[in-house]
């Protein structure tokens, strides 16, 4: 059979020759199968961009974006810690400002027994000692002024259960330190000063209401209302100490020449006042910051002194 002229083989070492179209007809598609799927997924496939030198944008963009986000946190923070402190002091504002005005109740009702006491004994109640003249004179402290007043709050029992003439520590009277009543201490108060204990007392150096005895020996002094000629609107009778005692301790305030100024106000720590009973039985807002010769004039009876107008928290 002759050999087409489009088909021949290699005569050198017997390989097909490869085929040539003709003119006139169309290119077959003769690749693989393989190889189109191969070449229709590459030009599927994207493009990896050309590298650039961004190396440097993308740190700096990383440092401006954490310096922006961790001021920004801390700012955040600060705002958000500044906001709960504000909010802890105006809970503790709102809080203290409860107590002190239940304290300005207690105080009152104490004033109306110090009253009623004066009424029948004709002098204000005090501290009672129990004095040894001789060779070695003494003025033993007995008890405190608030069990003194106790017949006038309304608690006859508890006053006589007291040994009177035994000082408040004694076996028979220390078990009484618990059953103090309510009106010497706020539910609060009762927490820091703990049981049996009150914040309510009063001064007892020289010329102060519950002056205690000036030497040994010497009887306790007895204050009429008449003593106080600097006026009772002017005078203190009970403050809301900074230190709490044993109700039934004969311990008071002493701010003797020499001696360092008392603290006040442990009710309300917080806040820049605390609460007096004054003689006239009214009570008033003592600012904490008052200077000491005015907190001393409003202490003494009869020194003769006017008072600043300045003491006063509004």
């Amino acid at each position: 059979m002759p050999r087409r002229d489009d088909e021949f083989e290699d005569e050198d070492d017997g390989r097909p020759r490869r085929r040539h179209p003709r003119d006139d007809e169309d290119e077959p598609d003769d690749r693989p199968a393989r190889a189109r799927r191969r070449a229709a997924d590459e030009d599927d496939r994207p493009r990896r961009p050309k590298k650039k030198n961004t190396g440097l944008l993308i740190g700096i963009l990383v440092g401006v974006f954490a310096v922006c986000c961790g001021g920004g946190a801390v700012g955040a923070w600060w705002v958000f810690s500044r906001t709960r402190e504000a909010f802890n002091k105006a809970v503790d504002v709102v809080e203290e400002t409860a107590e002190l005005n239940q304290s300005r109740l207690n105080l009152q009702r104490i004033g109306t027994a110090v009253q009623d006491y004066d009424n029948a004994m004709a002098t204000m109640p005090n501290n009672s000692y129990k004095t040894e003249a001789g060779p070695k004179p003494s003025s033993r402290p007995l008890l405190s002024w608030r069990v003194h007043i106790l017949p006038n709050l309304g608690q006859d029992a508890l006053y006589r259960r007291f040994k009177l003439d035994e000082p408040w520590d004694s076996a028979n009277n220390r078990p009484l330190v618990s059953q103090m009543p309510d009106v010497y201490i706020t539910p609060e108060a009762r927490k820091k000063a703990g049981d049996g204990k009150t914040f309510y007392r009063g001064f007892v150096h020289q010329g102060a209401i519950f002056e205690k005895p000036q030497m040994p020996g010497a009887p306790t002094p007895r204050i009429r209302i008449t003593d106080i000629v600097d006026g009772t609107s002017n005078t203190i009778l009970v403050v809301e100490a900074g230190e709490a005692i044993e109700w039934t301790r004969p311990d008071d305030l002493d701010w003797s020449p020499g001696r360092p100024r008392p603290t006040l106000g442990g009710i309300a720590p917080k806040l820049p006042y605390c609460n007096v009973l004054m003689c006239d039985l009214t009570v008033r807002r003592l600012r904490k910051d008052a200077s000491d010769q005015t907190l001393q004039w409003l202490i003494i009876r009869n020194d003769g002194n006017v008072i600043p107008q300045n003491w006063e928290h509004p």
